[in-house]
């Protein structure tokens, strides 16, 4: 394994040549860079090229850039942050955030994976493994930002095209269902090929059966996006991905691996190095004082089903001497000391101080729904002995805003280190679909039971074997969290249930998380417009506070592309942010402060 990330260093190193300059701003030469490779590697097969986009998937923090500050705080998942309250939270509008997805997905991922199909014509299941990947990005891009380039894309080099037309997005569903169809066919073709072992950078580690589960799998995935709008071939692809092979078992997960060494902070790192989860890296944050946060709808519900993740998950942390390159170092603990103060009875005692998503750690004040976010009093950690012994000698060097922002909820540190695995799909997730596909009436098998079995293997095998490192959640706490839950016998209340179990498993992976919110609805998320808007009161380019739905094009389409984007945005009455992709039916659901 070691071999191959350090090979895939020096591919990375010449295969991001001349990328910089494209997200400094714009220039005459957008379209050709981001559909052409003119780069000339020293090791061009296309199994580095395949590990390179694997790797890209989670690895590239320009691309973070965008989930950061827009896609996570859509969640209600993560806040806190500048970034995330003023961007994502606010509406504030930012090309280069927006479009920075787009742009390395395209440019890193997409491109590198083209040019690998067009050498790779006799290696059956490295091409197999080619497609899926490029079908798993192209649904990334499709699910952001709706009709995008996929039939023409990347294909500058070789057919000469640079200016891609832009695809329906329920045309470019059946082309990621025939994509995903031609690449179990040609695992089947090449069960033990050596070449996918070495270039494989996922938990799948060559296994090519293990790739055929882990393709229907997806294939699932995708058939449950699409049930709203078209229930006949959502079904019929369902029931596909559940033939022969099937989909990955329960207690498995297909994830990208990443691996321990010091966070950078730069976005020009993408150049040169994707090795580390550049999610992980951007939560954690440049800023000391400005990491993103834990959401507070997040912790509301998971509070409300007594989840044995939630302190897990969530951490009270001191970051006032942390090491900004490797989280293990530095970070004060004081979770016990803030749950002893919520939990002492006595009203004067100040413990967990939320904020919404949508805020600032440091925004205060009354909102128009009548909830009250004072400044918060952090009287519980700085009255400990724990503080007082954790300063000691350093009182000179202490800065008020980390003590303070200590009650507001962090990121716990498994979940922000530089090897966190970056997810693609989960045994527990396909045991979430088939719950929904058995409460739809698709398949015979009980909803309850793989509704159970999926909360199950959420916790032991997606929790304790993929994230964690020194804080698993007890076999019995699982059992009895398990035992507390079972599904409603109406298909509405059920599909709630299972969508908000389906929530809570998405916390590291928040672009899934965003796009079965939209499919789903569920669970109801806080009303943004509730609360006002933090204290730089920037406004939405619409006048429009509700909370947006999609990101906006790159501005560079525009006038790149500017036929084929206009065409696009035609397609899409009144076009902006706040407009539903042709997969989501219904408007989100929302409910007020508190649950």
């Amino acid at each position: 394994m070691n071999n191959i990330y350090s090979k895939c260093r020096n591919a990375v190193l010449v295969l991001g040549l001349g990328m910089a300059g494209m997200f400094a701003g714009c220039s005459d030469s957008y379209m050709e860079d981001l559909n052409t490779d003119n780069t000339k590697t020293s090791v061009p097969e296309p199994a580095y090229q395949l590990t390179f986009a694997l790797l890209s998937t989670y690895g590239s923090f320009a691309s973070m850039e965008a989930v950061r500050a827009y896609v996570a705080p859509y969640t209600q998942m993560y806040g806190g942050s500048w970034n995330a309250a003023n961007a994502g939270g606010a509406n504030l509008y930012k090309s280069d955030v927006s479009q920075s997805l787009w742009n390395v997905h395209y440019q890193n991922g997409i491109k590198n994976l083209v040019d690998a199909e067009y050498n790779c014509k006799n290696d059956k299941a490295m091409l197999g493994a080619i497609r899926l990947h490029k079908a798993y990005l192209f649904n990334i891009l499709t699910d952001v930002y709706g009709d995008v380039p996929v039939s023409e894309a990347g294909k500058a080099a070789h057919e000469g095209i640079i200016t891609p037309k832009y695809d329906k997005q329920e045309d470019i569903y059946k082309y990621l269902f025939d994509e995903i169809d031609a690449s179990i066919a040609l695992f089947r073709q090449d069960l033990s090929s050596q070449t996918l072992k070495k270039a494989d950078v996922t938990s799948m580690g060559g296994d090519v059966k293990m790739w055929i589960r882990y393709a229907n799998a997806l294939k699932m995935r995708l058939a449950m996006r699409i049930s709203d709008v078209d229930s006949q071939t959502a079904k019929t692809k369902f029931l596909e991905a559940m033939q022969e092979e099937g989909a990955l078992a329960s207690n498995e997960a297909a994830y990208v691996k990443y691996i321990h060494q010091p966070f950078t902070f730069e976005s020009s790192n993408e150049d040169v190095d994707f090795r580390v989860n550049a999610f992980a890296e951007i939560m954690y944050g440049q800023d000391k004082t400005q990491p993103t946060g834990f959401g507070m709808t997040l912790y509301d519900y998971m509070k409300k089903e007594n989840d044995p993740r939630l302190y897990h998950y969530c951490r009270f942390l001191n970051d006032n001497f942390r090491d900004n390159t490797d989280p293990r170092n530095g970070r004060e603990d004081f979770t016990e000391e803030v749950l002893a103060a919520e939990n002492d009875g006595d009203t004067n005692t100040k413990g967990v101080q939320m904020v919404p998503a949508c805020w600032a750690w440091y925004d205060q004040g009354s909102t128009s729904g009548g909830a009250n976010f004072p400044w918060p009093d952090a009287s519980c950690v700085t009255n400990s002995q724990h503080y007082q012994e954790f300063i000691a000698g350093r009182e000179g060097q202490v800065v008020a805003d980390y003590y303070y922002k200590a009650v507001r909820g962090s990121v716990a540190t498994e979940y922000v280190l530089p090897e966190t695995p970056g997810m693609l799909v989960s045994g527990a997730e396909v045991c979430f679909l088939k719950a929904e596909a058995a409460v739809k009436g698709w398949i015979g098998e009980d909803a309850n039971a793989l509704y159970q079995k999926g909360i199950e293997e959420a916790i032991a095998t997606v929790h304790n074997k993929v994230y964690a490192q020194t804080s698993s959640v007890d076999a019995a706490d699982i059992a009895a969290y398990v035992a507390a839950h079972t599904l409603n016998a109406d298909a509405e209340k059920a599909k709630e249930q299972i969508n908000t179990q389906a929530y809570f498993l998405h916390f590291a992976n928040p672009l899934e998380a965003w796009a079965n919110l939209r499919r789903s609805d569920y669970p109801a998320l806080y009303e943004r417009t509730q609360f006002g808007q933090g204290q730089n009161g920037y406004q939405d380019p619409d006048n429009d506070m509700s909370q947006p739905v999609r990101l906006y094009y790159p501005l560079e389409e525009e006038n790149y592309n500017s036929k084929n984007n206009a065409d696009a945005k035609a397609r899409v009455e009144g076009y902006n942010w706040h407009k539903r992709m042709w997969w989501d039916t219904k408007d989100q659901n929302y409910t007020t402060y508190p649950l």
